[in-house]
């Protein structure tokens, strides 16, 4: 059979390039663990870089926010995924806040840097804020 290679571990930092208090929990398999991060607001959307040393190629990405689904109403946010290419920011994809992990898939790109961005407010009928 036919198997990905693995991705690098990135360092992951803030929008300000500092590192994430916590980031280690990204990478494992509980869900319950999590890493702390700034919401931001409208002007400055809270963020997270995935910065691998070298640019890597991805295909999808998926993303699991814990209790981020209130129970009778939409997700505050609408996390989205981009890679810093040489044309400068590329969209990607955008995740569904659910009470299951989420996954994006997009066409192949091959970046070093890779963002995630709690994009709000989110309405229904997913309209851009």
């Amino acid at each position: 059979p036919i198997a990905a290679a693995p991705l690098p571990t990135p360092r992951i930092l803030d929008a300000d390039g500092q590192p994430v208090a916590g980031a280690a929990a990204l990478g494992d398999s509980d869900l319950e663990t999590v890493a702390q991060m700034a919401k931001g607001d409208a002007a400055h959307p809270g963020t997270l870089i995935l910065d691998y040393d070298k640019p890597v190629t991805v295909r999808s990405a998926s993303l699991f926010v814990p209790h981020a689904r209130p129970p009778f109403g939409d997700p505050a946010y609408r996390p989205t995924i981009e890679a810093e290419t040489a044309q400068g920011w590329q969209p990607l994809g955008r995740f569904s806040l659910t009470e299951v992990a989420s996954t994006s898939s997009f066409a192949p790109v091959t970046a070093r840097r890779m963002p995630g961005r709690l994009m709000r407010p989110f309405f229904a009928i997913d309209r851009p804020p």
